[in-house]
């Protein structure tokens, strides 16, 4: 299974590590192809990009993993990976909850469940756990 992820900050770095060294479930059946940052800096191999299109538009790609922080423009990217018919993992919590009367338009069979630990599910009013 391909990956695409946005965002290499302190989270995405840890993300990288993870999934480059195969210690997931999954083991070597990750393979991280695209990452996007602001800006691409000395060491970034060829997975590195500053265009968010190049990880959303990819056709390889079957899972974004959303590692940016805040609400935008995390909030737009995850809708169109979601859109474009791509899984999405993120740990977001505040672009949820911010745009939670749009995501809930998303569709039953892209995004079938959100897990949560039930204190951070508080802020989302009607959500089941």
């Amino acid at each position: 299974m391909k990956v695409g992820m946005l965002g290499c900050g302190v989270v995405g770095s840890g993300v990288k590590k993870i999934l480059d060294e195969g210690k997931t479930e999954a083991g070597s059946d990750l393979q991280l192809t695209r990452i996007l940052v602001k800006e691409i800096g000395e060491g970034m191999d060829a997975r590195f990009t500053e265009c968010a299109d190049d990880v959303l538009d990819d056709p390889d790609i079957d899972v974004v993993v959303e590692c940016m922080g805040g609400i935008e423009p995390a909030g737009s990217f995850v809708e169109k990976a979601l859109a474009g018919g791509k899984s999405v993992v993120t740990s977001n919590k505040r672009c949820l909850r911010k745009r939670q009367p749009g995501c809930m338009h998303w569709p039953v069979n892209i995004m079938s469940v959100v897990w949560t630990k039930q204190p951070a599910a508080a802020g989302f009013p009607g959500w089941r756990i």
